[in-house]
């Protein structure tokens, strides 16, 4: 899809897989497609965070897209949701960093919330 939001995840892999990964989604042509990537929390050592960061940052740096590392989201808590297919506005500051729904993400199609909410735009 082109001009995604990526969302990605890691459950304790080894930087391998995660490299594994990234490269395999740059060889179908998806990574090249996407407007940013957000990278849910770091299940891994806390240790290891900078230096994961760090090289996840280094494998995408020529995509040119906003990053954002750890979003609350994923395997570890908090575990905010994420509908996907919702429109969205990623916002990437030096040190922080935001999604902001574009829709509501939880009305039904049809719904008087859906209707007010694209009524409004």
């Amino acid at each position: 899809m082109d001009d995604a939001i990526l969302f990605l995840e890691e459950t304790k892999d080894p930087m391998s897989v995660v490299d594994e990964r990234l490269l395999h989604l740059r060889a179908a042509g998806l990574l090249p497609r996407v407007r940013g990537i957000v990278f849910g929390h770091l299940s891994i050592d806390r240790s290891e965070e900078d230096e994961f960061e760090d090289f996840v940052l280094d494998l995408v740096s020529d995509l040119d897209v906003p990053v954002l590392m750890d979003f609350p989201a994923g395997h570890e808590v908090p575990n905010l949701t994420i509908p996907l297919g919702t429109e969205v506005d990623l916002v990437v500051e030096e040190t922080t960093g935001w999604i902001v729904y574009r829709e509501d993400a939880l009305a039904a199609p049809g719904s008087a919330e859906a209707a007010a909410s694209s009524s409004a735009a």
